[in-house]
């Protein structure tokens, strides 16, 4: 796929100068240099040592890491993401970190035709989303999805371009249960716990 075509529909209509911008699945940082040269302040991950290093190589000036995780670490006022959502295998944990650390988030993904929310078995052994399906994984993280309409592809396979902004807050995961001696605190703290594991 022609990677200048691909950056420039990923983030058209947005103003890079100035941004700190993170290409996740940066492959070899092709689009972080892209953005760099539109006056970003940008850098990429991705999951394999060798494109890290090739990264690198090619654009020394630049920042690139490799987050074996898939951990999402940083705030970004732009994040994009290419072509990688079918490898993603904790994709609530994915989107989660996407929602905590970026304003406007840029994705393409490969959807399965239908109108179901359902995910859809591939040839090669992947589940591919529907747009529905998609949306509503999305829609528990991000309060704005738009979507922003085909994106080349290198195999005519259909795929879509998201935005995804406005995250939701975040659940609690612990209570601090604080008050004078004798105010029940332990008997509180033991309720919500038998609570928690009848849910």
């Amino acid at each position: 796929i022609d990677t200048q075509h691909k950056f420039a529909e990923l983030v058209s209509g947005l103003d890079l100068n100035g941004k700190t911008y993170l290409d996740v699945g940066c492959n070899e940082g092709e689009m972080v240099y892209m953005a760099s040269q539109l006056g970003a302040i940008a850098e990429g991950i991705d999951l394999h040592e060798a494109h890290v290093n090739t990264c690198r190589e090619l654009h020394p000036d630049l920042k690139f890491r490799m987050e074996r995780g898939g951990m999402i670490t940083g705030h970004f006022d732009v994040i994009t993401a290419s072509a990688m959502f079918h490898y993603v295998e904790d994709r609530p944990r994915f989107l989660n970190q996407l929602a905590r650390a970026g304003d406007v988030i840029r994705i393409d993904i490969w959807l399965a035709e239908g109108g179901d929310n359902a995910l859809v078995l591939d040839r090669y052994d992947r589940f591919i989303p529907t747009k529905n399906a998609f949306k509503h994984m999305a829609g528990k993280f991000f309060g704005e999805i738009k979507e922003l309409g085909q994106c080349a592809t290198p195999d005519g396979s259909y795929r879509e371009i998201f935005e995804l902004s406005d995250p939701k807050p975040k659940p609690p995961q612990a209570v601090l249960i604080y008050g004078l001696a004798n105010t029940g605190k332990t008997t509180m703290a033991r309720s919500m716990t038998e609570h928690r594991r009848v849910e």
